[in-house]
């Protein structure tokens, strides 16, 4: 299904093709853009590892931060591009837990207490999340210029709006794409207007659009995660 084709089914779903419409173009290309995007949020994202300009970071020497794409939801994996050595992924809030992290390499040791607030110079082990919007935090400084690989999961890189061309497509896969109807429908009756204005009409449809994607998160960590392999011992 297209934009246009979404769009146009909206209008049929809500009884709105005849202008004047109740809701200008510019509101429903806006809802449908939201829609998209709260899909995303609540059920998975979409899963990314080749896009360049999400998944590399360039790594600056001396410069303690790097920018992340604003579309990251989750960084599942960050991985040095030089020596294809893996980084751990650290929440800022966990900075002060003692102890050390095991990867590929085996048990790294844990970052000094404070590492964040000087300039001290190595080699990027760290990927601090947390500290500033859309940016990572290297412990240590880096020596060296690098980049940093990543596998994530994103929200949609094109905005939909009433100048978005007719062919243009939707980024989440097609089997979701009716369900982005309940959305758009929770914030087209929330519209303070009397004659669209419906509280009920909103919040059924926004409970509708958020059990679905409840459902879909569900079917997503079935399907990405492998069955376990079960061992029987002897009698």
């Amino acid at each position: 299904m297209t934009a246009q084709e979404l769009y146009d089914f909206f209008r049929s779903t809500v009884d709105d093709t005849v202008e004047p419409y109740l809701w200008s173009d510019t509101e429903v290309w806006a809802y449908m853009n939201d829609a998209q995007w709260m899909f995303c949020r609540l059920a998975y994202g979409i899963s990314d590892a080749s896009t360049t300009s999400v998944v590399e970071v360039t790594v600056t020497a001396a410069e303690k931060f790097s920018a992340l794409h604003p579309s990251i939801l989750q960084i599942r994996r960050a991985e040095r591009a030089s020596d294809g050595r893996p980084l751990s992924i650290v929440n800022f809030e966990d900075m002060d837990n003692p102890g050390a992290v095991r990867d590929d390499y085996g048990l790294t040791p844990a970052f000094p207490r404070g590492s964040l607030l000087d300039s001290t110079a190595g080699p990027v082990n760290y990927m601090v999340i947390g500290m500033e919007d859309n940016k990572a935090r290297w412990v240590s400084v880096p020596e060296v210029a690098d980049t940093v690989n990543l596998v994530v999961y994103r929200g949609p890189l094109n905005e939909l709006t009433v100048d978005t061309g007719p062919d243009a497509g939707l980024e989440i896969d097609k089997m979701h794409h009716i369900h982005l109807i309940d959305w758009m429908k929770r914030l087209a009756y929330g519209k303070q207007d009397a004659e669209t204005f419906d509280t009920e009409e909103s919040e059924e449809a926004g409970r509708e659009f958020t059990g679905y994607c409840d459902q879909a998160k569900a079917d997503w960590d079935r399907k990405r995660h492998k069955p376990r392999l079960i061992s029987y011992g002897g009698l």
